[in-house]
């Protein structure tokens, strides 16, 4: 077996993404493309900069009523860390901080 199969990524959700798979390098590379494709279908629910993910058109009301079960998972966790924050913690600070900029 060889050392691990390193890969550094373009950003995703906003962030660097680097993956490194120690295995041998036929299934290091089969590992790295089922990361990439899920890391790519989170991308497509949760980024917020995207106007075309779930997460945005959900946040406009231009969406479905019912969310995935992704981002239902994710917004009831919100929710949850806000009630346990007694409000510490909002989940729509982000909005509040970007016009604040």
């Amino acid at each position: 077996m060889t050392g691990p199969h390193v890969r550094q990524l373009t950003t995703l959700l906003g962030a660097a993404l680097d993956i490194t798979v120690d295995a041998h390098p036929n299934a290091a590379d089969q590992v790295e493309r089922a990361m990439l494709d899920e890391a790519s279908r989170l991308e497509g629910i949760f980024n917020r900069l995207d106007p075309t993910s779930e997460f945005s058109v959900w946040r406009t009301g231009c969406g479905h009523e019912n969310p995935s079960a992704d981002l239902a998972r994710v917004l009831g966790a919100a929710e949850r860390f806000w009630a346990f924050s007694s409000g510490a913690f909002h989940p729509g600070a982000g909005r509040l901080a970007d016009r604040w900029r």
